[in-house]
């Protein structure tokens, strides 16, 4: 993610000068995706034991809950319609005119991190009622929606496993929840 697409997910705009303090350990400029330099020191952040505790250490399930929670608030309220306002639905997206700036002017940078990787977050959280509500409005208001922004993206082999995703976790609703 870029600094941009953190600060609009986690509602804020601290983290370019975190970003810019890890130039050991990242790969970073502003406005550009970072990128982490050695698989460890993600290790390092989300394993109790390598960090020792330490304030930076971050705990999956609850980063996980809370950036699948944020991805799903982000897809509620920018989804919509003809997102890119293409001028014909029957054209294929190899076929559209300037779609890449189409792209580029309609779909922000946390719409489309959201609609890609929302659910490798959701993956990863612990169960709660309000996540669960919030995949149930998606899929019952938004989820032709989210199918437009992953096609013209080229990334429509996400929403597979997406929906698998979706599916087990409200799997884990049931057994929770048995009624």
């Amino acid at each position: 993610m870029s600094d941009a697409t953190i600060d609009a997910l986690l509602y804020g705009s601290f983290s370019s000068p975190i970003l810019g303090r890890l130039g050991c350990v990242l790969q970073w400029t502003p406005g550009q995706e970072a990128q982490i330099l050695h698989a460890s020191f993600g290790d390092y952040l989300t394993d109790h034991k390598c960090s020792g505790g330490k304030p930076w250490y971050i705990d999956p399930k609850v980063g996980g809950c809370q950036l699948a929670s944020r991805c799903l608030q982000v897809m509620k309220a920018d989804l919509q319609f003809n997102i890119c306002r293409l001028e014909d639905s029957h054209i294929r997206n190899s076929d559209v005119y300037d779609l890449p700036n189409c792209i580029t002017t309609y779909i922000l940078p946390q719409l489309s991190y959201s609609c890609r990787f929302g659910a490798d977050h959701l993956e990863t959280a612990n169960y709660n009622d309000g996540l669960l509500e919030d995949i149930q409005l998606l899929v019952y208001s938004k989820f032709l929606y989210w199918l437009e922004v992953l096609s013209v993206l080229q990334e429509k082999p996400i929403a597979t496993n997406a929906l698998i995703t979706a599916a087990k976790f409200a799997e884990v609703s049931l057994l929770c929840n048995p009624e």
